[in-house]
């Protein structure tokens, strides 16, 4: 058995439970549906195998794994365009229009979670291949707070007072 069996297992898992987070839906998100929410999880899970095994294919001299990520960065892109449009078909329909700007950010919210997703399990497993298994731990929580941080929109309270 490979050396990278067990850090490319802890960063897809790790990517996997960032995404999860980054599921969180309530009455005005999307995806509010449960195809949509098996979608979001399924393009989680690409992206966290992805962003796994970038280290160990490195590391082996495996170059040609690495022009996967290029590839699966433009299918991710394409996925944007497919929710950009999905959404552009659905706001026709809604009783007062969201607009172009407010779909095109969804839209690039869905692309960038991908990213975090990649970024979150390349450093679990970069962690757990160099150090160790806790370090690979502290990289996922790391890499999990600051998704919580770059996800959080801003609230009402950050542009006025209230009282």
């Amino acid at each position: 058995m490979s050396n990278y069996v067990y850090p490319i297992i802890a960063g897809v898992i790790a990517g996997v439970l960032t995404r999860l987070y980054m599921l969180k839906t309530d009455y005005r998100q999307y995806p509010t549906y449960i195809h949509g929410k098996v979608i979001h999880i399924a393009l989680g899970l690409i992206a966290a195998g992805l962003g796994a095994i970038i280290m160990p294919a490195l590391l082996e001299e495996e170059f040609t794994a690495i022009t996967f990520l290029t590839l699966a960065a433009t299918q991710f892109r394409d996925v944007r365009n497919m929710e950009r449009n999905t959404l552009t078909q659905m706001d026709s329909y809604e009783l007062v229009s969201r607009g172009s700007t407010y779909i095109e950010g969804i839209a690039i919210a869905f692309e960038s979670r991908n990213y975090i997703v990649i970024f979150t399990a390349l450093l679990t497993t970069s962690a757990y291949v160099f150090f160790s298994l806790w370090a690979g731990v502290i990289a996922a929580v790391v890499c999990f707070l600051l998704a919580m941080k770059f996800m959080s929109g801003s609230v009402l309270k950050d542009i006025v007072d209230i009282e």
